[in-house]
């Protein structure tokens, strides 16, 4: 992207206007309420993370499962890229390479990195509270 001037400035010139873009504008039409949004929305990360890390580090079973259901070996198998797919040679899904993790997901069409925790999340932050719901509702909207 840089060899060569001409696309190298290209390529600034469009990160930058990105970066102004997001950073000066209000690209998500939420104007003063844009402060409570972001504190929702944190709170769902966290019980989604939660539920997430509970599911993939603390389930019995779960390497195995995430082992015999998904090309992962096969994928650290093959010769592409400059680094093994996993950090050490453990059966430790925290040693595993971001990269190796998301493709073996994806390549069973199971997209559990991207998505696994969110509907606990939606749940648990409701809670039988029809104002949360109205909340989620006009973020939604």
């Amino acid at each position: 992207k840089y060899a060569e001037p001409r696309i190298a400035h290209r390529n600034l010139e469009t990160l930058l206007a990105a970066t102004l873009e997001s950073t000066l504008l209000d690209v998500e039409g939420l104007g003063d309420e844009a402060g409570p949004a972001y504190q929702v929305l944190d709170e769902l990360a966290a019980l989604a993370q939660r539920a997430y890390a509970e599911l993939v580090h603390e389930t019995p079973g779960f390497v195995e499962y995430f082992k015999s259901s998904t090309p992962v070996s096969e994928i650290g198998a093959l010769n592409i890229g400059s680094r093994p797919s996993s950090r050490k040679p453990t059966t430790s899904i925290a040693d595993l390479r971001a990269i190796p993790w998301v493709l073996a997901w994806s390549q069973s069409r199971v997209m559990l990195p991207g998505w696994y925790g969110t509907g606990t999340a939606f749940q648990q932050w409701i809670a039988d509270d029809e104002t949360r719901l109205a909340v989620l509702q006009d973020l939604y909207r």
